[in-house]
């Protein structure tokens, strides 16, 4: 289903709530806990709105916003009512918190490029090969970002920050190249028919 440009500013618009939730909180209160229970709690509604007004998922934003939905409320069980055990593995998830968005990103990629025929790119129009080509190299690059990410947890903003900015910049402009195509072929079909118009009134010797 194509969708109207105020359509799709409203859809990212709703995707980056969470985000943005998250940091606005921890900015104004400091507390990590407050701020991720609150994104998560808005990733929830964002998930349900964009579900009832049957939008397309943004397969990037779809996996950070899984993690928001996730992580938080994980970490407050395993170390509210976790016991000791629940404690140490909280502790030993949270300096992975950051790092596992890209975690999050990558497996929600690899099922999407299983399970749908647009892959992880979510492209429609394209033949089954081109859309794994294009899953494929999403894919790589959210698997070196992971990996970046994870080896160096204790300053994961960089390689998060660089390696979503690449994969939304590499989907923009896929998007875009999908537009040309689309554009050029509804132009070709109109000048096809016309020439051969042309040609079947031109009298033969």
């Amino acid at each position: 289903m194509r969708q109207s440009g105020q359509k799709t500013f409203f859809t990212d618009f709703l995707e980056g709530g969470p985000s943005l939730m998250f940091f606005v909180v921890w900015r104004l209160t400091g507390e990590m806990e407050a701020a991720g229970l609150s994104a998560s709690a808005l990733a929830l509604i964002v998930f349900l709105l964009l579900r009832v007004l049957k939008a397309p998922l943004h397969p990037v934003m779809l996996g950070v916003n899984l993690h928001i939905l996730l992580i938080a409320p994980a970490l407050s069980v395993l170390f509210r009512f976790g016991g000791p055990l629940g404690s140490a593995a909280g502790g030993v998830l949270l300096p992975f918190a950051q790092s596992g968005v890209l975690v999050s990103v990558l497996l929600t990629g690899i099922v999407l490029t299983v399970i749908r025929p647009s892959g992880f790119a979510g492209l429609g129009g394209l033949s089954k090969r081109m859309s794994l080509t294009y899953s494929v190299l999403m894919l790589c690059i959210a698997a070196t970002g992971a990996v970046w990410a994870v080896f160096y947890a204790d300053q994961a903003f960089a390689p998060v920050a660089i390696t979503l900015a690449a994969l939304f910049v590499l989907r923009r402009y896929l998007v875009a190249r999908q537009k040309d195509h689309v554009s050029a072929a509804s132009l070709a079909v109109p000048s096809t028919i016309a020439m051969r118009v042309i040609s079947s009134g031109t009298p033969q010797k």
